[in-house]
């Protein structure tokens, strides 16, 4: 259990201290997992998530930036189909 909870987390240094984000919660997928969900490329996931971004949400698919990475929750990208 602390092995995956340990993998769920993304830590790096700033001033000295550790800070810890949370990237991957429960249902949070990488562009390469949408990508494979969806059988395309990973860069037109990111594409079109640039585009929600742009778009404040009315065009596009949903996802969330985590220490520059996209991450995508799989009930938004569901919802989304």
């Amino acid at each position: 259990m602390a092995k995956a909870a340990a993998a769920a987390a993304w830590f790096w240094r700033r001033n000295g201290k550790v800070v810890t984000l949370i990237a991957q919660r429960e249902g949070a997928l990488t562009a390469a997992d949408v990508a494979r969900w969806l059988r395309m490329s990973a860069g037109t996931v990111t594409r079109w998530a640039r585009l929600h971004e742009d778009s404040h949400g009315v065009e596009g698919l949903p996802g969330f930036k985590a220490m520059g990475q996209w991450r995508f929750h799989s009930a938004e990208v569901n919802a989304w189909l």
